[in-house]
């Protein structure tokens, strides 16, 4: 699953809305820095934006695909 700031419970937005504040670091990122995927190992997914208002929006990550094998074309060699 990719993971967000925008959507950990630890990340808090400040009074600037260019700022979030990440209570497991205790330093505040911008909100740039925020919407990029990442791999933090403190993540803690929270279905609500940050930097959104609309909780009837909800985060909802996408499931991983699997290779599609049949169908594919097959390639033979001739020598």
């Amino acid at each position: 699953m990719k993971q967000y700031c925008r959507y950990c419970r630890l990340a808090n937005l400040t009074e600037n809305e260019d700022f979030v504040y990440c209570h497991q670091f205790k330093r505040t990122r911008h909100k740039n820095n925020c919407i990029v995927v990442n791999k933090c190992e403190h993540f803690e997914l929270n279905e609500i934006d940050v930097f959104g208002m609309d909780v009837n929006k909800v985060y909802k990550p996408r499931e991983k695909k699997e290779k599609q094998i049949s169908g594919q074309i097959k390639m033979e060699v001739i020598e």
